[in-house]
């Protein structure tokens, strides 16, 4: 059940993401066109609504970048619980980090990505690669990148 938890918390981030995109690229869309319009009317009350459409769009993404980053931090923070589950239910039963003739994956791999204790891999989403997931795939799409901007 955890590695699939897991995985839905992974698909909805990467979901997140292309909503984020699809949305930035609607605003550029957008923003072109009321440019366009504001140039030909070539009045101050055309770049002024422009403006003002502008700044609507900004807001509606900057939204849309707080929803992706409070959903990213809610994948975090339920992958922390289950780790935690995982260890108490270890701890409980006396486990090691790797059951009976199996491996432990490498440092780290809980943090993005999902340990089979069984073979020692570290399963990555898809915005991860890396012996432990370590790696970002998409790094023009990380969130450090979408808040700054």
């Amino acid at each position: 059940a955890t590695p699939s938890m897991s995985r839905r918390i992974g698909w909805l981030v990467a979901l997140a993401l292309v909503l984020l995109g699809v949305a930035h690229q609607r605003a550029r869309r957008q923003v072109r066109s009321t440019v366009l319009r504001a140039e030909a009317t070539a009045g101050a009350t055309a770049a002024a609504d422009a403006d003002a459409e502008v700044a609507e769009l900004v807001r509606a993404v900057r939204q849309q970048v707080a929803s992706v980053q409070k959903l990213s931090e809610q994948g975090r923070a339920a992958d922390a619980e289950i780790e935690a589950a995982l260890h108490d239910a270890q701890r409980l039963a006396g486990g090691d980090s790797a059951p009976a003739g199996g491996r432990g994956c490498p440092p780290g791999c809980t943090e993005h990505g999902n340990c089979n204790g069984l073979t020692g891999e570290c399963t990555c989403g898809l915005t991860r690669k890396g012996a432990a997931c370590q790696t970002p795939t998409m790094p023009a799409c990380s969130l450090e990148a979408a808040a700054g901007g």
